[in-house]
């Protein structure tokens, strides 16, 4: 006799199609309705016999025309975990967490360096700016400790941000040293043009990230100060000339700033940029007043985005020509849904710290909140710091958020963000202002992926 396992869960979707998931496992299937009728006779507990006739009958259609099409989708279901046969029942509801995360090693630490910035952009959440109050910075020493600390701790990426980094007298010092312990990652504004600078960074630096919120110069303008994006774009040519590949163009959508995405790949394939980064918006800092930020509208631009770049790489295919471009969304979801292993969170208090530029540690870059310090490297070193955190806060587990916990397709979602959480309801373990959003998302993605 075949059993459904329990606690799946049953979605109809807007083309009459269905998503069956398996929250415990991490697993979806698409439905036609087809298969649906067969799902709903399993729900009886019929024997596979018993299945080939009901369904036979239904379509009236003899057994011979259905059968090999049924088996073959219940020895899916049996392999996919969905179902079971009585007998083989053992260890049917068991959760396989072999797909599960990798353990808590830290991968990415966030150094700011400076809180100065020569611009004062609006959505700043750091609030950086050009009378930024700023004379506690780490020194060269103390950041070479932090390193010395966190390499032993899984160490792989250090991202040297701001503020602007480029302000800092002893910039080049500062990447020369984090270069010894992982790759280094700068995150810029790109409009301090200083060529003997850029020549000299390349050397430690294996990405460059500068902000570029439009393609079009007058609103760029608006938002970072007028001369900015013509400051930008002669920092980028300046580096191809000399040889550097790894730019990346980072945009930040706000309820304001209705930012075109094919038209930002257009702009940075114009520019020989390989990579648009399309930061979350957080309303934190200067930014906290902008909290209505349309996330389906979101969601559509991104689809767009992801269509366009298929069409490049078909011209690009039937032209016979080289075309090397990659686009990744903060906040969108479709790497998670394709994704094996099962997500349970951001990596919050796990995988990532950020550091002020006055040695106080948080959990998260986008999480730089006075009521959020969990420590500060001059008064105890960085890994002991961290290790309080964790005893203290444990895991930022999608399964620890009380809505969440029960949400069929919480491994894809992971919980959401924690920053936007603490921005809108004030606290880390609450559930993500855009929660259903989210879960529509997850659900139309796995329509369009299929099993």
């Amino acid at each position: 006799m075949i059993q459904l396992k329990n606690n799946l869960s049953l979605n109809q979707r807007d083309d009459n199609s269905y998503i069956i998931i398996d929250p415990e496992q991490g697993k979806y299937y698409k439905l036609n309705n087809s298969a649906l009728q067969i799902i709903e006779r399993i729900k009886k507990k019929k024997t596979i016999e018993n299945l080939i006739t009901d369904i036979s009958d239904h379509y009236g259609v003899p057994t011979s025309l259905v059968r090999e099409d049924i088996e073959k989708f219940v020895e899916k279901l049996k392999l996919s975990g969905f179902i079971y046969e009585e007998d083989n029942m053992k260890d049917i509801d068991k959760v396989d967490d072999t797909n599960k995360e990798s353990s808590g090693e830290l991968k990415t630490l966030w150094i700011k360096v400076t809180n100065k910035c020569n611009l004062s952009c609006h959505y700043c959440y750091a609030e950086s700016g050009v009378n930024t109050e700023n004379t506690d910075e780490m020194t060269l020493e103390e950041i070479e400790k932090l390193l010395e600390t966190a390499k032993p701790m899984g160490l792989e990426r250090i991202v040297i941000t701001g503020g602007e980094p480029l302000i800092r007298k002893d910039i080049l010092e500062v990447f020369k040293l984090a270069r010894k312990f992982g790759l280094v990652q700068l995150l810029s504004n790109g409009t301090i043009y200083d060529e003997k600078i850029l020549k000299q960074i390349v050397e430690f630096v294996d990405i460059i990230q500068f902000s570029m919120d439009s393609h079009e110069k007058e609103k760029h303008d608006e938002i970072r100060g007028v001369g900015s994006f013509e400051k930008t774009l002669k920092s980028v040519k300046y580096l191809r000339s000399i040889g550097f590949k790894n730019i990346v163009f980072a945009a930040t959508p706000t309820p304001t700033n209705n930012i075109d995405l094919r038209k930002m790949i257009d702009l940075c394939v114009t520019n020989e940029v390989r990579r648009l980064h399309v930061n979350r918006y957080v309303p934190l800092g200067r930014a906290k007043d902008y909290k209505d930020f349309d996330i389906e509208d979101f969601y559509r631009k991104a689809d767009e985005a992801y269509f366009y770049i298929s069409q490049l790489y078909r011209k690009s295919l039937e032209n016979k020509e080289s075309f090397d471009f990659a686009i990744d969304i903060s906040g969108d979801l479709v790497e998670s849904v394709a994704a094996v292993n099962k997500k349970y969170s951001c990596g919050l208090n796990k995988s990532s710290a950020s550091i002020e530029s006055n040695g106080d540690v948080y959990l998260c870059q986008a999480m730089h909140h006075k009521s959020l310090v969990i420590g500060n490297i001059r008064n105890e070193p960085f890994d002991s710091i961290m290790k309080k955190s964790r005893e203290k806060f444990g895991e930022f587990n999608v399964d620890s958020i009380d809505k969440c916990k029960d949400c069929d397709v919480r491994y894809w979602c992971a919980g959401g963000c924690r920053a936007l959480a603490f921005a809108v309801n004030g606290e880390m373990r609450k559930e993500d202002p855009q929660c259903c959003s989210h879960r529509q998302r997850v659900l139309e993605i796995m329509g369009r992926v299929g099993t």
